[in-house]
């Protein structure tokens, strides 16, 4: 790729998240994108940090571009969200939450826990009880 030709000059590594295909790829752009926003620099800059974070399959799929090639850092966070796209995480809707039911022999706790992991997709808040 014509664009990682570019030298660098004067920049800090910064603290990045890997991606490895078991998250959204698109949260973990947006992440690399909060902090290499931090930074002036250009589309090389970008593209290099960019690849710093990928880790096993998505470093093969960076290291095997296709035919055509990359010119800029927008071109290559589309591809790398159209390749990584089924591990996109998508909002459930909301007659998804019927389904959620109380088990048999599910405490009220679990059961809450659960119904708010289903909504949100992540795991609820535990408080301690006294």
């Amino acid at each position: 790729m014509q664009i990682l030709a570019e030298a660098l000059g004067g920049i800090r590594i910064l603290s990045l998240t890997e991606y490895d295909r078991t998250g959204d790829p698109e949260d973990h752009l947006d992440k690399l994108l909060a902090k290499a926003d931090l930074l002036d620099m250009s589309d090389a800059g970008y593209c290099k940090i960019f690849c710093t974070t990928l880790v096993g399959k998505t470093m093969t799929w960076f290291n095997h571009p296709p035919t055509h090639t990359i010119e800029n850092f927008e071109q290559l966070s589309q591809r790398f969200l159209h390749h990584f796209s089924i591990n996109k995480r998508y909002p459930k809707i909301a007659s998804y939450l019927f389904i959620v039911v109380q088990q048999e022999h599910e405490s009220l706790r679990d059961y809450v826990q659960r119904f708010s992991q289903g909504r949100t997709g992540r795991r609820a808040k535990t408080y301690a009880t006294r």
